[in-house]
């Protein structure tokens, strides 16, 4: 939803080609899915999952210091390229590192962490937008990048994260 606004305040982009590029992003996760997943077997869920992340950082911080809306269209392909990657190889790495016997609860902290994100990125947004209503559309901009420098956080510890099981 943020995003749709985002091109709105930012860009002037209309309904239809909102539409438009939040379809083609959608639509490129479903075999961005299956690939990453054989790129995980192949290579490892965690270097996958880092180059995931590491699409999307790149994405979102492009998508937010871009002046040219056209340049969303190949942006958006990235974004849908890594969160493919992202919601596969996430999981599936977490049943990797999971003891056995708490599947069950490292999958409930997941979940957990997973609501306290969906809160904190659109309260933090939020946050941004309206106390730098002054600043113009920049604000959303401004916006974007507190959420990118969130998943760099994420990713940042991410990377001592251990495959192996423990």
């Amino acid at each position: 939803i943020f995003f749709a606004i985002f091109m709105q305040e930012v860009f002037h982009i209309p309904d239809g080609q909102k539409f438009v590029l939040l379809s083609i992003m959608s639509l490129l996760v479903i075999p961005s899915c299956y690939l990453s997943g054989k790129l995980g077997d192949r290579f490892g869920l965690k270097t996958v999952l880092l180059a995931s992340c590491g699409i999307l950082i790149a994405a979102f911080l492009l998508i937010s210091l871009s002046a040219s809306a056209s340049l969303l269209y190949i942006l958006i392909i990235l974004v849908g390229l890594g969160w493919g990657g992202y919601y596969t190889t996430a999981r599936a790495l977490l049943i990797a590192i999971s003891p056995p016997g708490q599947l069950g609860e490292y999958f409930g902290f997941y979940s957990t962490f997973q609501k306290f994100a969906s809160i904190i990125g659109p309260l933090l947004c939020g946050i941004i937008t309206y106390f730098l209503m002054g600043i113009g559309p920049n604000r959303y901009r401004l916006a974007v990048l507190s959420l990118v420098v969130l998943m760099a956080i994420g990713t940042l510890l991410l990377t001592r994260v251990q495959e192996k099981r423990p």
